[in-house]
């Protein structure tokens, strides 16, 4: 799997994969083995924008399709029901990468550097920074509510010390 070039490979084989559903397995593979609730994934993937949960059943789907995963027996996508999903395939350090999965050190959280992971080809962060221009949207808009109602609370108070 090459993060970077948003190509996922099977037996040799480029399979296609809409970008939406390849971001969802990223997320899934950076969180391998462990389960990653909807809402997280949701929120990793679409960030601020309002989609149903449906959106995500059918990335699930796609995703599954490209790795010939079945839902009813998986070997890689498991089904958390009411939950979420687990990645529970196994990792493999991608060809020609000669230092081991687990003595590859994390990036820190504040950086946003390239790196190779447990079988992906990692590229900058781009899930974090949505996150964090999530967040973003929402500062703005509570300072711009607060200078509205302080506005108002000023021309309030201004109109009944004139009368």
């Amino acid at each position: 799997m090459d993060v970077a070039g948003h190509v996922l490979t099977r037996g040799g084989q480029v399979q296609p994969i809409e970008p939406k559903a390849f971001s969802v397995l990223v997320e899934l593979l950076r969180h391998a083995g462990e389960t990653v609730g909807r809402d997280q994934l949701l929120d990793a993937v679409w960030g601020h924008r309002h989609v149903t949960p449906g959106v995500l059943t059918r990335a699930i789907a796609q995703a599954r399709t490209a790795l010939a995963d079945d839902s009813h027996h998986p070997r890689y996508i498991q089904t958390r029901h009411s939950v979420g999903y687990r990645f529970i395939g196994q990792l493999e350090p991608p060809p020609g990468d000669a230092v081991a999965p687990a003595a590859v050190p994390a990036p820190p959280p504040e950086r946003h550097a390239a790196s190779v992971v447990a079988g992906i080809v990692a590229s900058p962060d781009r899930l974090g920074r949505r996150r964090a221009d999530h967040w973003r949207h929402w500062r703005w808009a509570l300072v711009s509510a607060a200078l509205a109602a302080a506005l108002a609370w000023g021309m309030l108070h201004a109109g009944l010390g004139a009368g």
